[in-house]
């Protein structure tokens, strides 16, 4: 009995230690909004105003290029739509148009992730203004083994993990991969 609590203890010290040394680092969620980089797999709506040829539902490939009419491949990925939109512009003007207005939404985003301790864990499809709870929920709730205070997440394209409180209703990005940890006990 005493060389299974001891066995259990010298487990829990080692973990404790390992978890310390990872490069993980404890944030509040930042928000979505307009700072949303454009990726791979993202659908956009392109609306050049009075061009309906020019115009369409476009989907980000995986280079990270848009092929548009008359403008051909540009890169998307990485950029915001604002950007996005001011580079099209500049590629249209002079040449195919005195004074193109151009505008894009996205229509379909990358899905996000959900791992660990969730009954239902996998890839699903993001909605705008998803919380964390609220991807928890799509991924049918918590296990009984789930710690329900913390998750660990990694924005796509970033190698750093974060960890993030769950309890706070902060949106999650298209891309991100949740993990909901098991807890100590």
């Amino acid at each position: 009995m005493q060389l299974t609590t001891r066995n259990l203890l010298l487990t829990l010290l080692t973990t404790l230690l390992l978890t310390g040394c990872a490069s993980i680092q404890r944030v509040p969620f930042p928000e979505g909004g307009q700072d949303y980089k454009l990726g791979v797999g993202d659908r956009l709506t392109v609306t050049v105003y009075n061009q309906e040829k020019l115009s369409g539902v476009f989907t980000i490939n995986a280079k990270g290029n848009v092929a548009l009419p008359l403008i051909g491949s540009t890169h998307a990925a990485g950029r915001t739509t604002q950007e996005l939109e001011d580079a099209l512009s500049t590629a249209l003007r002079p040449k195919y148009l005195n004074d193109p207005r151009v505008s894009i939404q996205v229509t379909n985003y990358r899905n996000f992730y959900i791992l660990g301790q969730v009954n239902k864990p996998g890839k699903y499809e993001y909605e705008p203004d998803l919380t964390l709870p609220q991807a928890v929920a799509i991924a049918e709730g918590y296990t009984p083994r789930a710690s329900e205070d913390t998750a660990t997440v990694r924005r796509h394209g970033d190698k750093e993990i974060l960890v993030f409180d769950v309890d706070n209703d902060k949106l999650i990005r298209p891309g991100d991969i949740i993990f909901i940890n098991r807890r100590l006990f």
